[in-house]
């Protein structure tokens, strides 16, 4: 069944927050606490979230892409169609959550941007989806931060940052592969039309030197 923005906006905030909660939703929308409830099991039965089954403090997480050993060089997964599918719902919705977080940006002082918070990065990815172009830097991080624990389509990439596939691959993540800050998830078949990628480091961040320099795709 096609996900209503309520849908869309839990999973918005479970790939940009790491975790989507009860109280997260009732924070950024106005429905019924047991309406949520019910929204997000049927997530779960769905495939689109996992649950850590806490009862009143349950969190929820995005569901794992990682193809099973068997299928990771065959067929496309089922389970893989499923979450990109999710992903190009999720993405309309982080405008919406991006603007819940409208104040995040400012109160984000510069000298912390070396250490990228799940606070700042709607805000991060909102400044890039609506400037045709922005600092390199900028772009890298939220690329990283979108491709944290987990492989990302580069298709997906595009859809949440609102970028060209060709440029995303050309100007950034093709770079990224050389420097050793991706992974591919098909390393031996980079054309594989299911490739993905994943951060391969753990402090995610934005020079300071390189604010809206206004010189990156």
């Amino acid at each position: 069944a096609r996900l209503d923005e309520t849908g869309r906006l839990a999973i918005a905030t479970a790939i940009l927050e790491g975790r989507v909660t009860n109280e997260r939703l009732q924070e950024l929308t106005d429905k019924h606490p047991r309406d949520i409830t019910f929204l997000l099991k049927r997530l779960v039965e769905e495939r689109f979230l996992v649950g850590n089954d806490k009862r009143r403090w349950s969190s929820y997480t995005l569901a794992p892409i990682t193809p099973g050993p068997s299928s990771q060089h065959n067929e496309p997964s089922s389970q893989h169609k499923d979450v990109s599918s999710q992903h190009n719902e999720s993405s309309s919705q982080h405008k919406g959550l991006s603007s819940q977080h409208k104040d995040a940006d400012s109160r984000q002082p510069e000298e912390d941007t070396d250490n990228l918070s799940a606070e700042y990065l709607p805000a991060l990815i909102q400044e890039i989806r609506t400037r045709k172009r922005s600092a390199p830097a900028k772009v890298e991080a939220a690329i990283l931060a979108l491709c944290r624990d987990r492989f990302t389509t580069v298709q997906d990439l595009a859809e949440m940052l609102e970028r060209e596939t060709d440029t995303l691959k050309n100007h950034y993540l093709s770079k990224m592969i050389r420097d050793g800050r991706l992974e591919l998830r098909f390393p031996e078949r980079p054309t594989h039309p299911l490739q993905a990628y994943k951060s391969k480091i753990a402090q995610i961040g934005v020079k300071n030197d390189d604010t809206d320099s206004g010189t990156g795709p």
